[in-house]
């Protein structure tokens, strides 16, 4: 049989050099006071060293404990030690070493010669970017030049993984689809998103986290076009909850007009989607009214922002696309507030105003962008209809309100 031994539940400290040497053997107690421990000397004005960090200290000394002899525990390295060799990443971004060198080796001698993508990334950012516009072009051209002239085992993977957002649904939107470029890009997104958790990536640099939360929907929103509604929306819970942990869903006023901007829109890209998913699934919406303080996203593109700041009277002419997005946010706005109650029939009537008013913005031309946005203003109104008549008429919550209101008819 085996002996059981019984461990006093406080046992005694080791008598090595250094007093922050874990015990020997472990009670449930010691592991708690423990943890409580690592906890307060991370925050015991020390706010360099992240709690993930002491944690990870703590366990490559128990490791180096546990698997050597015990007699050498004296010179054993302390905590200090430790966290002092702990290297943090570059900027607090994942590199692609981190993913494993063949994966790093396989992105530099597989990726699609820049030849081949410059064509890519300006079909996304001419037929995609203005109807999903979840990203400054100014900027993604910089990070595109970057990302050439510095591809390695170091480059940032929430940059990568922007990249190849891009550039795969470019390609796949392409009127000729190159097959090959297109497997290729999408097996690294997908490698990508197989290693990390995105729902439990930790948000330590907020460039670097905007850049795997904008690829990921970029990605998930050209992909749910092809799905199922329950299967299309899947990816929606968590991503929202990702732009909540980055503050998204509070209007951010003071700083940079240009990031202001791109984080509302892409919280009301998400808004927008979540409206879709509840009309499309009949299940509640994620985003409710009350819990987000975002205003619009502007008419204008991004890149006449500082244009607009600085000489408002200069500024170009809108684009009709944007306009036309812009309907499509006013929508997702009334929708929110009449799912939880039959609007009146102002309430409607205002709305339809609101797409009027957007609607005179745009010369009615034979120009195919002018015709195209104002054919899917038009289309809100339509929609916001047909919405009314999903929620109100066949829920049995909302039966005697429905088919005989004015609103309907």
């Amino acid at each position: 049989m085996r002996k059981v031994e019984f461990v006093n539940e406080n046992p005694i400290p080791s008598t090595g050099s250094g007093s922050d040497t874990p015990p020997l053997l472990d009670t449930w107690g010691s592991v708690i006071e423990r943890q409580v421990e690592i906890i307060k000397k991370a925050n015991d004005g020390n706010n360099e060293v992240p709690v993930w960090a002491v944690a990870e200290a703590e366990e490559v000394s128990s490791t180096r404990h546990s698997t050597r002899d015990r007699n050498l525990t004296s010179i054993q390295p302390s905590r200090a030690q430790v966290l002092r060799q702990l290297k943090a990443p570059l900027a607090h971004v994942i590199h692609l070493s981190n993913l494993g060198e063949p994966f790093a080796l396989t992105v530099t001698n597989q990726m699609p010669s820049r030849e081949t993508c410059q064509p890519f990334l300006e079909n996304f950012i001419h037929s995609i970017h203005p109807i999903v516009p979840l990203c400054d072009t100014l900027t993604l051209r910089q990070l595109y030049d970057e990302f050439w002239a510095t591809l390695s085992p170091s480059y940032s993977v929430e940059a990568l993984a922007l990249i190849v957002s891009v550039l795969y649904t470019g390609a796949a939107n392409s009127t000729v689809i190159d097959v090959q470029s297109c497997s290729t890009l999408l097996r690294f997104f997908d490698k990508i998103f197989g290693t990390i958790d995105f729902a439990g990536y930790h948000a330590r640099n907020i460039e670097a986290s905007m850049q795997i939360l904008q690829s990921y929907i970029i990605m998930n929103t050209f992909k749910a076009s092809h799905l199922a509604p329950y299967s299309a929306f899947g990816f929606l819970p968590e991503t929202i909850r990702f732009a909540q942990s980055l503050r998204l869903h509070v209007d951010k006023k003071p700083g940079d007009p240009r990031d202001r901007e791109l984080r509302r829109r892409i919280w009301w890209h998400l808004l927008f989607l979540d409206v879709e998913s509840t009309i499309a699934t009949g299940l509640p919406p994620i985003i409710h009214r009350s819990g987000y303080t975002t205003q619009l996203p502007s008419l204008f593109p991004d890149d006449t922002i500082p244009a607009l700041m600085n000489s408002p009277q200069t500024a170009r002419q809108i684009s009709p696309i944007y306009i036309a997005i812009q309907g499509h946010y006013q929508w997702a706005n009334e929708m929110q507030t009449w799912f939880e109650a039959l609007p009146s029939q102002d309430e409607v009537s205002k709305f339809k105003a609101k797409i009027h008013n957007l609607l005179d913005l745009i010369p009615d031309t034979d120009d195919p962008d002018n015709e195209w946005a104002r054919i899917y203003l038009k289309m809100q109104i339509d929609r916001a209809y047909c919405m009314l008549g999903l929620r109100f008429w066949q829920l049995d919550q909302y039966k005697g309100t429905g088919c005989q209101s004015e609103v309907v008819q």
